[in-house]
């Protein structure tokens, strides 16, 4: 009698074993496992602070972070738009959960940091139908990669600029991780966040040394146009920037 107790519980245990490697991870598990979007595909940023979180979109894959280390991965879908209210607003599943990031143009800032970002957003993550995470944040794209560098300013509103050394050599560096630009207007040098969505590309907040310029120069002219710039175009070395289908400013590298 003995011995078939113990046969029978043998035979459970390893039934029991047989069930339990089988069964499927968990959903937070199978998520993790997907893949990740590439730090050169992603295209827009979305964050937030008190507590830390992040949202990579990528042209196949969105993935949002918390401050846990949690990850979930949704496959891409459009955003709907309303031009009129400058709103866009992502509606993503996968498996069970929902998320929904309702983004509308305006300037923000995370408050920990000297980027600026070109929308507001909130957030929020549903699992199985209950809301486990609403915040709201900042959202910003990244820049081109191509920006990235030093660019001489060679014509200014279709005029050529002086190479005889008159006056300081104009120029505009982009720092595409920061999301930042400096530069030179031929006396001043200058500072500040740059803001690019495709072509369209915008520089707010720029801030200028204050030194006096007693030799001639085309610095008024160049901060008058850096404020009208709307769109950019990089060919080759060239990169031009215009004030609608104006072209402004030409520059080469």
């Amino acid at each position: 009698m003995k011995k078939i107790v113990l046969l029978t519980t043998a035979i459970g245990a390893v039934f029991l074993s047989s069930c339990k490697s089988t069964r499927q991870p968990s959903v937070d598990k199978m998520q993790i496992e997907q893949n990740t979007a590439s730090e050169k595909e992603v295209f827009l940023k979305i964050f937030g602070v008190e507590p830390f979180w992040n949202i990579d979109i990528a042209e196949d894959i969105v993935v949002f972070k918390d401050v846990e280390g949690k990850v979930v991965t949704f496959k891409y879908a459009a955003p709907s738009e309303d031009k009129e209210n400058m709103t866009k607003t992502y509606h993503l599943l996968s498996g069970g959960y929902d998320l929904t990031i309702h983004m509308v143009e305006g300037y923000c800032t995370d408050g920990m940091s000297d980027k600026d970002s070109a929308y507001k957003a909130d957030m929020q993550l549903k699992e199985n139908g209950k809301i486990v995470w609403e915040h709201k944040g900042c959202a910003h794209y990244l820049l081109h990669p191509e920006l990235e560098g030093k660019w001489i300013l060679k014509q200014l509103n279709h005029k050529k600029i002086s190479e005889d050394g008159s006056y300081a050599t104009p120029y505009l560096e982009f720092n595409t991780t920061e999301n930042r630009v400096s530069g030179n207007t031929s006396c001043n040098g200058i500072s500040g966040s740059v803001i690019t969505e495709g072509s369209l590309i915008k520089f707010p907040h720029m801030a200028t040394t204050l030194m006096m310029c007693v030799n001639e120069n085309v610095e008024q002219e160049f901060l008058e146009v850096i404020e009208q710039v709307t769109r950019f175009e990089i060919e080759g070395n060239e990169l031009r920037l215009y004030a609608g289908q104006q072209l402004k400013m030409l520059f080469k590298k």
